[in-house]
């Protein structure tokens, strides 16, 4: 199957913009989440609810794979591998895995008690098949009803942040309630995509190599956009480290605010498309990316005043940079998402080596500067990009071998 005129000309049509505007708000109301919960429960329960939390979202990095996995083979075609019956079989294996280690999790970060992390083990499946159920609806470009279901999850979230905080809930009370925040949306995703589930019981084991493949590109992107925020926090003075953490969402902001351009060209991807729509999506990333730059750069310390207060003008020196870093970081996003579609993997092993050595790079020459570490990885993410751009220029843009190879009966019943 290949792709459409349309999708060759333009790398984000106008379903991508519903999305794309579905997704900002959806970030909007995940920081919102964060501070219901921050004020409700106060810095010490908050700290343990952000230890669980960011728990909870390393065990739950599948459910992006089955997205990208599964709606690369919808998009050729593959209309029996709906990922669903494999979802669940992973989900439920991730539940038990975290039920397993709550003991040592609650031990590590003092909660007193496993319940909560029990908690977060049942929401496994549901994040899982959630994932699955946005990659029926992104392969069949269902992106209207994709960003209904990106709502329908922070909007959960919010609100349940809310009911807990009027019932004056501690750290497990807001767990319990993120649990039904978690059942919600994924049930709604399996009713929006319903129509694009045959034999759900299927459990598509030949999905496995590329959901670990994912997995592993997904892992890779997260240590890119992260670890940088880790090094300042060890290296820099408690002050200069809450500054660059609250300078690094602006960077984020564009990362996350382009991330839709990088979803919806994993169906064209998928199906080959050759080099113009990659490049398309590039320059859409890098021109919002200026766009925000142009912004940053004429009100920095009004922005800082507005989100931040008076306490952190020390960022507003950072947030150039950072919006640039936050634009690199998008355009890696875009190349490694139209690797992860075509079924390779080379990209991936570039940032993986690109990023350990500039950690690597940090901490040998003992970088004490806010800048020198935004310049460290500011490098490591160009040269990603330039590279990635390399290969997608001097390719013929087809799919890989291995999720290209036609369907087998290696599925379990």
């Amino acid at each position: 199957m290949s792709a459409s005129a349309a999708e060759r000309t333009s790398p984000v049509g106008s379903g991508g913009w519903v999305l794309g505007a579905c997704m900002g708000l959806s970030n909007v109301l995940g920081y919102a989440f964060v501070l219901i919960v921050s004020r409700s429960l106060g810095p010490a329960d908050f700290g343990a609810f952000s230890a669980v939390n960011n728990t909870a979202m390393f065990l739950s990095l599948p459910a992006s794979a089955f997205q990208v996995v599964v709606a690369a083979h919808q998009a050729r075609g593959h209309a029996h591998r709906s990922g669903i019956g494999l979802a669940l079989l992973v989900g439920g294996g991730l539940a038990l895995l975290t039920a397993v280690l709550s003991p040592v999790i609650a031990a590590l970060f003092h909660l007193g008690s496993p319940l909560a992390v029990l908690l977060v083990a049942l929401m496994m499946p549901a994040y899982t098949l959630t994932g699955a159920a946005q990659g029926l609806l992104l392969g069949h470009r269902r992106l209207p009803a994709l960003a209904c279901v990106y709502l329908a999850i922070s909007g959960a979230r919010v609100l349940s942040a809310l009911v807990a905080a009027a019932l004056g809930a501690g750290v497990v009370g807001v767990f319990a309630w993120l649990l039904v925040a978690a059942w919600a949306p994924a049930l709604l995703s399996l009713w929006l995509a319903r129509r694009h589930v045959q034999r759900w019981r299927r459990f598509e084991l030949g999905l496995v190599q590329e959901l670990l493949t994912s997995n592993g590109t997904l892992a890779v992107l997260l240590a890119m956009t992260s670890t940088d925020v880790l090094l300042a926090r060890h290296l820099l003075t408690a002050h200069d480290a809450g500054a660059y953490a609250f300078a690094g969402l602006f960077g984020k902001v564009v990362f996350w605010g382009t991330q839709f351009v990088a979803l919806t060209l994993v169906p064209v991807a998928s199906r080959g498309g050759g080099r113009r729509p990659v490049m398309g999506a590039l320059g859409l990333v890098l021109g919002m990316g200026l766009l925000g730059s142009a912004v940053v750069a004429a009100v920095p310390e009004q922005l800082v005043r507005l989100l931040g207060g008076t306490e952190y003008l020390d960022a507003a020196g950072l947030l150039l940079a950072f919006t640039g870093l936050g634009t690199l970081w998008a355009l890696c996003q875009v190349l490694l998402f139209a690797e992860m579609a075509r079924g390779h993997r080379a990209l991936t092993v570039i940032a993986l080596v690109a990023t350990a050595a500039g950690a690597l790079v940090v901490l040998v020459t003992d970088t004490r500067t806010a800048g020198g570490i935004v310049a460290t990885y500011a490098a490591v993410a160009l040269v990603v990009a330039l590279i990635g751009s390399a290969r997608f220029l001097l390719s013929r843009g087809e799919p890989g071998a291995v999720t290209t190879a036609a369907p087998t009966g290696s599925t379990v019943p």
